[in-house]
């Protein structure tokens, strides 16, 4: 298993957008969970999507000279709004020049260092939002988190299991029961698709456009000089660029639903008290949160949850013969980096010092 939709990184390399790709290469380790998300574009800052409300009715087998039913698929067509992001670059003149006057063995321009962390940082922040969507940035998109909410209708209690299709799989929220304040953490299951959950980038220009620097022009500017606070007139190299984004989970990106997303679980209140953190039983938990036909593409988890998981898996003790001698050695598990063949993607974005949530 695995994403077998396109990511940013890929539309990026073969749409020719060589700063963007560039810039996902340099940030692969930064942000892994956008590196691996489903991505699509759109040309414009609103993308339309297609959800699934309900199938035909099943045909029945037909006696000779029976007629046929009819029946349609419903879909919800919704449209939404992506969120603006954009970043500015300001170096001043003769500190760049300096600077690659020295350092010419390096390979890069101190101008191309300075727009490539700036624009990472970027990236970073589209993760988070991702995750947390507008509780951490209200300029944002909804997130994950938002988009799996701990609701009292929409909790599944991991302590007094409740089979996740006895409710036809319309609860996304599991409560893994932590209870220690500001130590929380959330694991999130996804399953990628258009009808599923994907992300949208866009803009005037589409993805070539999508963060993508304008030529740096040379301009003179009035400044307060740090040092003794007095107005100065200096040269700087000036550019800027910017991209619209957004997270469509099941046509919609709405915290308010008016049907089940099938695609998005998030397993919360994830916590070092005891029996509380993650284990092989809780992602089977997760796992088995999905719909038959429609289990996760990911899971996206902290460290921490991850050094959880592999202190929940069994320690194997093996007998070493040593000249007549027998001893015996533990063998510790390695990392995992996936939980029944689907990839665990770790990001320090993913936080665990968050509220406890209690279903309301």
């Amino acid at each position: 298993m695995g994403n077998t939709y396109p990511t940013a990184a890929e539309i990026a390399q073969v749409s020719g957008t060589k700063f963007f790709e560039g810039l996902v290469n340099l940030s692969r380790t930064d942000v892994p969970i956008f590196n691996h998300f489903a991505t699509r574009t759109v040309t414009g800052t609103r993308f339309k999507t297609l959800a699934l409300g309900t199938l035909p009715t099943e045909p029945t087998f037909l006696n000779l000279n029976e007629g046929y039913t009819s029946n349609k698929t419903l879909f919800t067509l919704g449209e939404m709004g992506l969120a603006r992001i954009g970043r500015a670059i300001k170096v001043q003149l003769s500190s760049m020049r300096l600077w690659d006057s020295e350092n010419t063995a390096v390979g890069f321009s101190y101008w191309d260092l300075q727009a490539a962390e700036a624009f990472k940082v970027a990236l970073m922040h589209i993760e988070k939002v991702m995750i947390y969507g507008t509780s951490y940035d209200s300029k944002g998109f909804p997130g994950m988190k938002q988009l799996t909410p701990a609701l009292i209708t929409n909790t599944l209690t991991y302590a007094t299991p409740t089979a996740p299709e006895d409710d036809f799989y319309v609860r996304s929220f599991i409560n893994a029961g932590g209870t220690t304040a500001s130590t929380a953490s959330s694991i999130y299951a996804v399953k990628y698709g258009p009808l599923d959950a994907t992300l949208v980038l866009g803009g005037p220009q589409g993805m070539g456009g999508f963060l993508n620097l304008e030529p740096p022009k040379d301009v003179w500017q009035s400044v307060v000089d740090p040092v003794d606070g007095v107005t100065k007139d200096d040269e700087f190299r000036i550019s800027a660029g910017e991209g619209y984004i957004g997270l469509s989970v099941a046509g919609s990106n709405e915290t308010t639903r008016g049907y089940a997303q099938q695609c998005i679980r998030r397993v919360g209140n994830v916590t070092n008290d005891s029996g509380k953190g993650c284990t092989e039983a809780l992602l089977d938990y997760l796992y088995e949160s999905f719909p038959a036909n429609k289990k996760p593409d990911a899971f996206f988890m902290s460290q921490r949850s991850l050094r959880q998981l592999r202190a929940s898996k069994p320690v194997a003790t093996v007998q070493i013969q040593t000249g007549g001698t027998a001893t015996q050695a533990t063998v510790t598990q390695p990392l995992p980096d996936n939980h029944r063949g689907i990839p665990i993607i770790v990001s320090d974005n993913i936080l665990n010092t968050d509220a406890i949530e209690v279903p309301a």
